[in-house]
């Protein structure tokens, strides 16, 4: 039993992990040649209906979740409890097999605060505190979950630096940048413009590289770039109507490493207008250890 309870605490932190930090990977470049001048004022007019429709939807979701994990090594599921406030509040619970809380966790995007129930044990601190706790790099990190869970576009200030066709024409793919909070992020955006709906959110990560140019009779010249790092590929799936909004029910996330998959299923969800954000915070019980992460 004490075995069985280790293993259900390591994988819900490593889903956790998951859910909020993703660890880099390869593919392909899925988009071809760019959009004709003539036609780019037309989809940009969808894309920013669409922004315009998401501002306006319920900002708090509550939901049941199962997530699967799928590794060379072995296959893996857990079932869970998820509410989220966009974009940056989120309460996860993970039960056991009977069902009961054992692993809680709530964020504000900032901060953090957990409880494990089997092992009478609480934590709290910083965000990157958690994230160098369990050995993830700060660079993988991303805080916007309200849109990378529920299919929205970034209500942040945006601005689309590329229009191109899908290789598969399957839609249109928006490159976007935008600020969350004090910092520049980058996302590919494949857009069903007839349906409306966010098919893949391709999140990277800009690094910069020196490449090296020879020439001739010169010596090498070194040359600073911007380059995009896949940090995951999120794919959309399984719409549903809840309160005039479409949500996606299904999230395949690739670009971990070894080609793991990860699958998000959700069930029973509720979307509301308001709730409080002092809802998302946990109590230490009596009795239980705490340890604080500067």
């Amino acid at each position: 039993m004490k075995k069985t309870k280790s293993l259900l605490h390591k994988l819900s932190v490593t889903i956790l992990a998951s859910i909020i930090f993703m660890l880099p990977g390869c593919a392909g470049r899925p988009w071809t040649s760019k959009v004709d001048d003539t036609k780019s004022k037309s989809v940009t007019d969808v894309y920013q209906q669409m922004q315009e429709r998401d501002s306006m939807l319920p900002c708090f979701l509550e939901t049941d979740i199962v997530i699967s994990w799928d590794t060379p090594i072995a296959k893996q599921a857990i079932g869970g409890y998820l509410q989220l406030i966009d974009p940056f509040n989120v309460k996860y619970v993970v039960s056991n097999p009977l069902g009961q809380p054992h692993y809680m966790v709530v964020t504000d995007g900032k901060s953090f605060q957990s409880v494990n129930t089997s092992q009478r044990k609480s934590m709290s601190g910083t965000l990157d505190s958690l994230l160098r706790h369990h050995n993830v790099p700060t660079s993988m990190f991303f805080s916007n979950w309200g849109a990378n869970l529920t299919g929205r576009l970034q209500r942040e200030s945006w601005i689309i630096e590329k229009i191109r066709h899908d290789r598969e024409n399957r839609g249109i793919w928006f490159t976007v940048r935008y600020m969350s909070g004090n910092k520049k992020r980058k996302n590919h955006l494949l857009v069903n413009l007839e349906e409306k709906k966010l098919l893949t959110r391709v999140i990277v990560d800009e690094q910069l590289s020196l490449e090296r140019i020879e020439g001739e009779g010169a010596e090498n010249i070194g040359r600073e770039q911007m380059v995009d790092n896949t940090v995951a590929t999120i794919h959309y799936g399984d719409w549903i109507k809840k309160k005039g909004c479409l949500l996606p029910t299904r999230l395949i996330i690739q670009g971990f490493a070894f080609n793991s998959e990860l699958v998000i299923q959700l069930d029973n969800i509720a979307a509301r207008s308001r709730q409080k954000p002092e809802n998302f915070k946990i109590t230490s019980p009596p009795g239980f250890l705490h340890q604080s992460l500067p």
